[in-house]
């Protein structure tokens, strides 16, 4: 099993063949965009990531409250007790 997870490196690398792109633009002066947009492959991605993370522990403490369950034992039931929540 020599390829387990080849779309992992190859969406990195895409990212980072895009914000060099982005970057040679802005500084020949192709766009004039902010910085904060020629740098958005970089942030966006971590960016959402936190976002869908913020979202999944609301849904689970919604539950955990519908249900009377406590929180900590309804993480730790799920299988995400590694997170050490």
């Amino acid at each position: 099993m020599a390829n387990e997870n080849p779309g992992g490196i190859c969406g990195f690398v895409g990212l980072l063949i895009l914000t060099a792109l982005f970057t040679a633009l802005k500084l020949f002066g192709v766009t004039a965009w902010s910085w904060w947009w020629v740098t958005a492959p970089l942030w966006i991605p971590f960016a959402l990531g936190i976002v869908i993370g913020f979202i999944v522990v609301i849904c689970v403490a919604v539950y955990a409250a519908c249900t009377g369950q406590d929180f900590k034992t309804l993480i730790n039931n799920s299988g995400l007790a590694a997170w050490k929540i």
